[in-house]
């Protein structure tokens, strides 16, 4: 396997992990207690959009890394295919 693909399913795995891991924590006692919950609830919705955008994106980097890599070995291919044409055609000559 591709060093590039590697690291990118070892970083949307864990980018997806974390987002699952971002659940809430046991409610700790205050004497007001609500506005410290509520503040917690909130920075863990924001912990998780933020782990949900870091997951997309590398999910859109893999994708296009994929499509660049079967683009690259396409050229190659037409590259060989022409070198291997231009040898034909040099033997032909050379005769």
């Amino acid at each position: 396997m591709n060093r590039w693909l590697k690291l990118f399913v070892f970083s949307a795995v864990l980018s997806l992990g974390l987002l699952g891991t971002a659940r809430e924590a046991p409610a700790q006692t205050e004497p007001q207690g609500r506005p410290a919950e509520a503040e917690r609830r909130i920075a863990q919705s924001r912990f998780r959009y933020l782990m949900l955008g870091y997951g997309t994106i590398w999910v859109a980097l893999g994708v296009y890394l994929f499509s660049l890599n079967r683009r690259i070995g396409s050229a190659r291919g037409e590259i060989e295919s022409l070198q291997a044409r231009l040898e034909g055609l040099s033997r032909r000559q050379g005769r």
